[in-house]
């Protein structure tokens, strides 16, 4: 989590020099002409992989008074597609290889924009088309002393805001499974949890995204599902919940394969859940309030759209990537060593 912190002092510094804005300026040129989209879709997209999706919706924030539902559509399509690049240390401690993250973020931001344009073709005529014609947020910082501390207290919030998620959401979680648990125990169906139903849901999906390479049929059936599981828990709570829960099955032992630990890696590299659809309607009403009917509108479409994105682009990977490989769990090794160690004082100085 310090990280995270450190993270947010740097973008926050950078931003105040002007070396964000040039950046992604450059990248967004890039994207425009080589996908023909217009310049703020394209900034967008760009910005999602390294600021996240709340950071990158402000950082367009004037051109929401003027964007097409079209533009709108796909600038939520492309937040709900990524993740913030603050949180890549700590979905890494959960076991997810740096190399998949990395990447799945950089083709989600891609893959959103021409899946964001299926859902929602372009029928007017965009004032965004030219780099020239886009206003970016300007920085309300006096100095790079206030830019840097500004940046590490939002961060400290984020990290604040993570730690509570998780004792909610893991708490709620765990409140669902002894629910249905207990009334599927009383009807007959043993071992059935929210976890089983929401990973039967997803099943045909992991399986036609060739979750499991294993011959067995029965290890391939249970990776399947493992996996489809997960992308369960990521879409109805969110990704956080649903990486630690990756960590947890290759502790155990669980998830075993290799093929099926990227595939997760890549299904689950998204905001795509029902849990974020409120921070984005909060942040874009914030910035336009009278187009806050619009944000509501579509806000779904764009969910759908990062879901597709996020799943094609794990597809994808499985196409590409002939070797994958297994990445351990730092944040449970970590745990053992601090046990160790307090064992080690409490039996030598009885603390």
């Amino acid at each position: 989590m310090q990280i995270i912190i450190y993270f947010g002092g740097i973008v926050s510094l950078l931003y105040y020099y002007g070396i964000i804005q040039a950046i992604l300026s450059k990248f967004a040129i890039v994207m425009q002409y080589t996908l023909g989209t217009t310049v703020v879709e394209s900034l967008n997209a760009v910005a999602c992989i390294f600021l996240g999706q709340t950071e990158s919706a402000v950082l367009i924030g004037p051109a929401f008074e003027t964007m097409t539902s079209s533009e709108i559509t796909t600038v939520m399509c492309s937040g709900f597609a990524c993740i913030a690049g603050a949180l890549f240390s700590a979905y890494i401690s959960f076991g997810a290889c740096p190399e998949y993250l990395l990447s799945a973020t950089v083709m989600s931001a891609s893959v959103s924009l021409g899946i964001a344009k299926i859902l929602y073709p372009e029928v007017q005529i965009s004032s965004q088309k030219n780099v020239e014609d886009m206003k970016l947020a300007k920085h309300n910082y006096g100095s790079f002393l206030e830019a840097i501390s500004k940046g590490a207290i939002s961060a400290a919030k984020v990290v604040g805001a993570i730690g509570m998620s998780l004792v909610v959401y893991l708490s709620m979680l765990s409140l669902a499974n002894g629910m249905v648990t207990w009334t599927t125990s009383r009807l007959g169906f043993e071992e059935t949890s929210f976890n089983t139903l929401v990973g039967l849901a997803f099943y045909p999906f992991a399986y036609m995204m060739g979750a499991s390479d294993a011959e067995d049929p029965q290890v391939n059936r249970d990776e399947t599902l493992k996996v489809s599981e997960l992308m369960g828990i990521k879409t109805t709570i969110n990704e956080f919940v649903a990486y630690a829960k990756l960590a947890e099955m290759i502790q155990d032992g669980t998830l075993k394969g290799a093929r099926a630990q990227m595939i997760s890696t890549y299904a689950l590299c998204g905001f795509s859940n029902i849990a974020s659809i409120g921070s984005v309607l909060g942040v874009m009403s914030t910035m336009c309030p009278h187009r806050m009917r619009t944000f509501s509108k579509l806000a779904l479409r764009g969910l759908l759209g990062g879901c597709i994105s996020c799943f094609l682009t794990a597809s994808v990977a499985g196409i590409l990537v002939e070797q994958p490989t297994t990445c351990q769990p730092k944040m449970f090794n970590s745990c053992l060593n601090l046990t160790l160690v307090r064992n080690y004082l409490d039996s030598e100085y009885r603390l």
